[in-house]
């Protein structure tokens, strides 16, 4: 079993690209605007990605950790996700 892991992850390495970073704004269902900081799954502009991070909404002093997927522009991204 342990060198299926090792195979699967030497298949799947050339394929992965390097982190990135987004720092945005932030907007909720309940209404509130906040502040996010996430880690993407890529930095290569026209793909799609998954990402983690954390929200802080100023008005209600709330702090959140999401997972999102999105799309990764040339200028920018656009991520929905569950916080």
């Amino acid at each position: 079993a342990l060198s299926s892991i090792g195979l699967a992850a030497f298949l799947v390495s050339p394929a992965m690209a390097d982190p990135g970073a987004f720092f945005g704004i932030t907007y909720n269902f309940g209404g509130s605007v906040g502040l996010s900081l996430k880690i993407l799954s890529s930095n290569k502009e026209d793909r799609g990605v998954v990402g983690a991070g954390v929200s802080y909404f100023p008005i209600t002093n709330k702090f959140g950790l999401d997972a999102s997927a999105g799309y990764l522009f040339r200028n920018g991204a656009v991520t929905a996700g569950w916080d």
